[in-house]
């Protein structure tokens, strides 16, 4: 029979000290992660290399018809995302600016707000935000004032743009009442919102 070998306690205290070590010398957690993790949740995801294109759902039909408001009913694992996938590389495609932003549970009306503004800085064009107001609407502790000013930015862009919220049954109720309902009620002309 095999014999047991004994658990090394000099080997284990050794290795539990590093581990303290280590957790102490390690920075906090910072706004950094938080922002990475908004950063990733402005990325649509990865479209399938198999796309059933329906055309009836062709983001021109929506845009012919004058629509600024489109959402995406259906059950789990129908297509919603890769619908909006979708929706987002025609209107890259078309000169439009896209902005994505998979939405969660997590999202407070400060996070939500804070993450459109990430997205919208992740479309990367000069007639969007800049850094300064980015920082202005990460410390705004009046999210409808921060909202409205975001909507002015999208405005004053005088660029079409197309918001594209992602799981937005993830949402918070108190986000989706002072976040989402204002700002599909105050949509500026320019911009256009699909949500699933």
């Amino acid at each position: 029979r095999p014999a047991i070998a004994e658990p090394a306690t000099t080997a284990s205290s050794e290795g539990m000290a590093i581990l303290q070590n280590k957790e102490r010398n390690s920075p906090p957690t910072t706004n950094r992660a938080r922002v990475g993790d908004m950063d990733l949740r402005g990325l649509p995801p990865r479209a399938p290399q198999v796309f059933l294109n329906r055309n009836h759902l062709a983001l021109d039909r929506f845009r012919q018809a004058g629509m600024q408001v489109i959402e995406l009913c259906a059950p789990h694992g129908f297509g919603k995302t890769t619908q909006l996938t979708e929706w987002h590389r025609e209107a890259v495609l078309s000169g439009e600016a896209a902005i994505w932003l998979s939405l969660s549970g997590r999202d407070d009306t400060s996070r939500l707000i804070q993450g459109l503004t990430n997205a919208a800085l992740r479309v990367g064009r000069r007639d969007f935000f800049s850094a300064s107001f980015a920082e202005w609407i990460g410390s705004s502790t009046t999210p409808s004032q921060a909202l409205t000013a975001w909507m002015y930015e999208i405005a004053q862009s005088h660029q079409d743009t197309l918001l594209l919220l992602d799981d937005v049954d993830r949402l918070p109720p108190e986000s989706r009442s002072e976040v989402l309902d204002y700002l599909l009620a105050n949509a500026p002309g320019n911009l256009r919102i699909a949500l699933s």
